[in-house]
């Protein structure tokens, strides 16, 4: 999804507020002294129903604590991923300014990473910390999302010394507590511990309330309340003008139910009619200030009523320092709304109008749209909702903007634009790409059968350009035909306004990925270019770091090595620059530096190569990018192998199978996702043969490619190529090199042609074709030439090597090919098969058969495996048996070396 800076939507800083600790409290020592001892533990659980004090007693040990704290107030609103996330960022910032700055960049990402990247992220940045922090998480239980409980669980079992989680609920939250306490993760404060003794109740009755009730009197409120705090706030209430306070007391009984309904009744009905009339008409409201309650009342003496209330300690809760906004304790609100639907139901729609419009003038538009869904005024609240379409569509935060829809009459989605547009919106971020495509179309047909102004306040074809943004942006996730991709984006660019610079940044950067997929490196190039410009205006590192991957990526395809390098290392600086306070790079450097590590690999500088691969996983399992992910553990398993750690890149290797295998079991039951997974493992498959050939485990390899279908990818061709040539069959060789061929529609990359070139020199050399070989040699030298290709032509092994000898002796002057040759492994001590030299031998441990003398003097001949059998009346593999049985007598690697060793030793004239 697409994120503009400037329509996030903006952050309640009432939900950040403390509570501040009412002058007039309870000390509570018992209870501080056992939360002190919480801070040995990640997290701390306090959880009791309604009226008990958690917040109160939570806000009175973080007083106590030499230690700064942030507090997030949640509502339902909060079961939004990226809105939980983004408030919960936001509440440590209000105690440590500045932490999880790249987390909060990620979420404004088009389509964010995964809520544990997103975690990690924040982890990093907490461990970094120099000194301890906490964070309150208040009114936890209304969070009913998995994915933030899930995502929670891991961010518990996975927090640094330095921050300590609490978490206040009315009801055990759906964490795994009993793992929790089993490895000592968790301090809990419940029910029990939070009932006032009789000397807490005694002091809250006759110090705080100022009762002077008598002992007796106090020891059986204590009782009858059980100890919750409420139940003896709302008595005290209600003894307050009582003539003979013992006679209520002793009459005082009941659940507390029964005792909350009793004592409403009783506070109530002791408030002047104004004051109740106040009480009704406001309790609507989740929060208030006194002009909101004005305009709700009708009235203008709301600030007198609030300070009036709250000096009464009449259930109202300060939510700012300023004393601007309040809220009435939750279960209060309840009884007074409950009360409201019982005496006034007739008034409820019109009170909820006058707070809509209230909110819609302050500027505070979803609160707005709340109260005009409640008023069941459908048709102000689909014009708010269409208004403001865009800004809730592009912010990442959906789940307000899905439940507007849902109550709204069903089918009426159906009929109008811009709420079509929204559910395509809501889709999208939600993976749901084919539904995506479907509301697209619905809002393109309803817009075609609309007038202009169904689309204020976008002009028809600005619309039109961000229904194509949404189409495009699934269309390329579904791998629907480049073509078709490609046509949208070029449309949609033509019709954004060009102060549109994200949305044409993230257009820009999805068409150059398609150009590159059509193997168009000019187009794509211009369209990375553009993305890179737009972006960084933009100032939206995630996009602006991947189109510079990619620019650098085209360079890289099209063998511009140096000028690739140089782009990397600018992503890679910007990244660094944009990490946020960890000093961690940004992790979408990630694509940056797995590009880079590839390009190092070729350049035979192992280490470095190494490092780059190693930093590319680092930051794709922060960015929970699957592909990139994998292309970093593949870099990693080449770097370590060349390297002779072959332990560890079998580790690598395995690594990227384990992202493979979990992105397919993740994958959602829809041809696009699996075929994006089932992409992943071929990528991980292929170097895995690729990784074998090169240890020589041939078997392994041939079983490996056995299980191929013969139209599988063309590189699988050239993997059975160059396993033929291992097997000393020429001949294959030749035949998969020409089903390469045919099967490559596109034009291949510099990297690909050369890998073809050195495969197609190796085969006509031991076909005895030295002339041939030395040909493909030379095209391969000319092109890599340019780029300093090294590890092509190393990775081709011992017989590349003997090759590029050849030509240096013909060719004379060959100074980039005598650098190649610097590059190989010297031979081994004990004359192994990598040696790159023609053997000089003086006798044969073994001789050869007369039949091998037969099918060798063919093979100087020049004759092919099929030629030499037909001649010899002999089938074609038992000509591979006997070259096989000649090569290994000789030492030989190739028919041009057997050749030459058969001469040497007198074997052949």
């Amino acid at each position: 999804m697409f994120n503009h800076p400037t329509t996030a939507l903006p952050l309640l800083a009432t939900k950040l507020h403390v509570p501040p600790c009412r002058p007039q409290r309870v000390p509570r020592p018992r209870l501080v002294t056992q939360l002190n001892c919480a801070f040995s533990r990640p997290a701390t659980l306090i959880v009791a129903s309604a009226g008990y004090g958690k917040s109160t007693l939570i806000c009175e040990w973080m007083a106590r604590v030499d230690r700064p704290y942030g507090w997030l107030s949640l509502d339902e609103d909060d079961n939004d991923l990226t809105r939980f996330f983004t408030y919960l960022i936001a509440a440590l910032r209000t105690c440590r300014p500045g932490l999880g700055e790249t987390a909060l960049t990620l979420l404004a990402a088009p389509q964010p990473p995964s809520a544990k990247a997103i975690l990690t992220l924040l982890l990093n940045d907490l461990g970094a910390l120099d000194s301890p922090i906490a964070l309150v998480l208040d009114d936890y239980h209304v969070i009913t999302t998995p994915a933030i409980h899930d995502a929670m669980t891991f961010f518990v079992e996975h927090l640094s010394h330095q921050a300590h989680l609490v978490l206040i609920s009315r009801a055990d939250p759906p964490l795994p507590l009993a793992r929790w306490r089993a490895r000592s993760y968790l301090n809990e404060v419940r029910t029990d511990d939070l009932r006032f003794t009789e000397e807490e109740a005694a002091a809250f009755l006759n110090q705080v309330m100022e009762l002077e009730l008598s002992a007796a009197d106090v020891a059986a409120l204590e009782q009858r309340t059980e100890g919750w705090i409420t139940g003896l706030q709302l008595a005290a209430l209600s003894i307050r003008g009582q003539r003979d306070p013992s006679d209520f007391v002793q009459s005082f009984s009941g659940s507390h139910r029964y005792i909350l309904d009793y004592l409403t009744e009783e506070v109530l009905r002791r408030q002047p009619e104004p004051v109740q009339r106040f009480l009704l008409q406001t309790s609507l409201l989740d929060r208030l200030t006194a002009s909101l309650c004005d305009a709700v009342t009708g009235q203008q003496e709301s600030q007198h009523w609030l300070f009036a209330l709250e000096q009464a300690n009449l259930f109202l809760v300060l939510l700012d320092d300023e004393r601007r906004w309040y809220r009435y304790h939750h279960l209060f609100a309840d009884l007074l709304r409950n009360r409201l639907r019982k005496l006034h139901p007739e008034q409820i729609p019109e009170l909820h109008r006058r707070a809509a419009g209230w909110f819609e003038q302050n500027g505070l538009i979803g609160e707005a749209i709340d109260h005009a869904l409640a008023a069941h005024d459908h048709d102000q609240a689909v014009q708010w909702i269409e208004a403001n379409v865009l800004r809730f569509t592009l912010s990442n935060e959906t789940s307000s903007l899905s439940r507007w829809l849902r109550a709204l009459p069903p089918g009426l989605s159906q009929t109008r634009p811009l709420l079509a547009f929204a559910q395509a919106g809501i889709a999208l971020l939600g993976s749901q790409f084919a539904q995506t495509k479907q509301w697209v179309e619905t809002a393109e047909h309803t817009l075609a059968a609309s007038s202009p102004a169904t689309t204020a306040p976008f002009d028809p074809k600005t619309f039109q350009g961000y229904l194509d943004a949404l189409r495009s942006t699934a269309m390329i996730n579904l791998h629907d035909p480049v073509e078709e991709i490609i046509a949208i984006a070029q449309r949609t660019l033509g019709n954004l306004p060009a102060n549109e610079g994200l949305v044409r940044g993230v257009i820009a950067l999805s068409l150059g990925d398609a150009y590159l997929r059509q193997q168009k490196p000019r187009l794509a190039a211009d369209a990375f270019a553009e993305a890179v410009a737009l972006t960084q205006q933009a100032s939206n590192p995630t996009v602006h770091l991947a189109a510079l991957g990619g620019q650098g990526e085209v360079y890289a395809q099209q063998g511009d090595l140096p000028r690739a390098a140089a782009i990397f290392q600018l992503a890679i600086e910007r990244g660094e620059r944009w990490g946020g306070a960890s000093g961690q790079s940004h992790p979408a450097t990630g694509k940056a530096h797995a590009l880079y590590a590839q390009l190092l690999y070729e350049w035979d500088q192992l280490t470095a190569a190494e490092q780059q691969a190693e930093a590319a996983v680092e930051c794709c399992k922060r960015w929970g990018h699957a592909k990139h992910l994998v292309d970093g553990y593949l870099a990693l398993a080449n770097s370590l192998a060349a390297q002779g750690k072959l332990e560890q890149a079998h580790h690598a290797l395995a690594a990227a199978r384990s992202v493979a295998v979990e992105s397919r079991r993740s994958a959602e039951k829809q041809r696009t996702l699996m075929n994006a997974a089932q992409r992943l493992a071929a990528m991980v498959n292929h170097a895995q043969l690729e990784l074998w050939l090169r240890e020589g485990r041939l078997q392994d390899a041939a079983r490996r490619l056995a299980d191929q279908p013969p139209a599988a990818h063309p590189a699988i061709s050239l993997a059975r190529a160059r396993l033929a040539l291992a097997q000393h069959d020429p001949d294959g060789a030749a035949h998969w090199l020409a089903h390469h061929q045919k099967q490559s529609a596109l034009q291949p990359t510099l990297a690909e042609q050369l890998k073809f070139l050195l495969l197609q020199s190796q085969v006509h050399w031991r076909q005895g074709d030295l002339a041939s070989a030395l040909a493909a040699l030379r095209t391969a030298l000319h092109l890599a030439e340019p780029g300093r290709f090294i590890r092509s032509f190393v990775d081709g092994g011992p017989a590349v090597a003997e090759l590029l000898q050849t030509f240096v002796q013909q060719a004379g002057a060959a100074e980039y090919a005598q650098r190649l040759l610097a590059a190989f492994p010297r031979p081994q001590n004990d004359g192994a098969a990598a040696a790159m030299a023609f053997p000089r031998r003086t006798s044969l441990v073994e001789p050869l058969s007369d039949r091998e003398l037969e099918v060798l003097a063919l093979v100087a001949a020049g004759h092919s495996n099929r030629e030499i059998g037909a001649q010899l009346f002999i089938e074609v593999g038992t000509v591979k048996r006997h070259i096989t049985n000649i090569f290994g007598k000789l030492g030989a690697t190739s028919r041009t070396q057997a050749i030459a060793v058969a001469r040497q030793l007198g074997v052949l004239p």
